[in-house]
């Protein structure tokens, strides 16, 4: 597919309005308002983002759902660190498995030291330990 760079304003279907470049665009809102996205050089693959109606607040970032969707998030929220042990991570009925339990959620097993991050948000969500040791899932 050929592309043009060009600059200048541009109205979507929808009425919203944007002025491009070869490297970032501007969305305009239906008002005054506007936000500037860049892209980054050397992308491995295209994707879309869906922005939050606003900036967020003091101590907050913006997260994805993995899908593109995007809100913003108190930047603490995801950084509870929990001591807990190798067995606990790999006992499905454990606390640490049904309460509380999120994608990228980390755990400390105490005894060794290895970091467990959550890679989903189910009881019976994998961790991958920080030694690479292979995916612990609970059972």
């Amino acid at each position: 597919m050929a592309r043009t760079t060009f600059t200048g304003p541009v109205k979507s279907l929808n009425g919203f309005e944007g002025v491009f470049s070869s490297t970032s665009v501007e969305l305009q809102s239906n008002n005054a308002n506007s936000i500037t996205i860049d892209a980054p050089n050397g992308l491995a693959a295209s994707y879309s983002l869906v922005f939050p109606p606003n900036d967020g607040s003091a101590n907050e970032v913006l997260t994805t759902d993995g899908s593109g969707v995007t809100t913003w998030t108190n930047k603490n929220a995801n950084l509870a660190l929990v001591s807990s042990t190798a067995a606990a991570v790999g006992a499905i009925a454990n606390a640490i498995n049904t309460t509380g339990k999120y994608t990228g959620k980390m755990v400390v097993d105490y005894t060794t030291g290895i970091i467990y991050t959550a890679v989903g948000a189910t009881a019976g969500s994998a961790w991958a330990p920080s030694d690479a040791s292979g995916l612990v899932t609970p059972a």
